[in-house]
């Protein structure tokens, strides 16, 4: 995703390198192309804290850019840059944007990335015949998003995995 972290010192002096135009974004949906989010990091920045500019210039780029990808269809995956982390916090970041509902955003998470990651297997459903691979959680996060926090147990692959810590 363009600009997601801003220029080499993460900074966003002119969003205007980095604003996808309708055009683009219409290419991108004609040719396939899945955009992975990996814009959590912006999340990093405290809005009330001494990068606050930065903090709000990075998120008013962000809705633009996935207002313009939504609007011409393109498919969007969400995903983390840091290869030592999961995508919960790029999860909690796009919720603070705006862009999506709650469940637009759960169904871009547990839907659409697993199908854009695994485009050959069966994922990102619980249908007759596809892998049995999900997640348990102690509540219902259609009803609270903070229950995506709350896995009680893993299946994969139809395999019980121990809950993470």
């Amino acid at each position: 995703m363009p600009g997601f972290r801003g220029d080499e010192r993460t900074r966003l002096p002119d969003p205007a390198p980095y604003t996808l135009t309708d055009a683009d974004a219409r290419e991108a949906a004609r040719r396939g192309v899945v955009v992975v989010t990996t814009l959590g990091g912006a999340g990093e920045l405290d809005p009330a804290g001494p990068d606050s500019l930065t903090r709000r210039a990075l998120d008013a780029l962000h809705r633009r850019n996935l207002a313009t990808l939504r609007r011409a269809g393109v498919r969007l995956a969400l995903g983390s840059d840091s290869y030592s982390d999961d995508s919960r916090a790029e999860a909690r970041y796009l919720r603070t944007l705006g862009v999506f509902s709650d469940t637009a955003l759960l169904q871009l998470w547990s839907r659409d990335t697993p199908r854009a990651i695994f485009p050959g297997r069966a994922v990102g459903r619980l249908e007759s015949g596809d892998e049995a691979s999900f997640l348990v959680l102690d509540c219902n996060p259609l009803v609270r998003f903070t229950c995506t926090d709350s896995i009680r147990l893993r299946v994969k692959d139809g395999l019980l995995l121990p809950a993470p810590r």
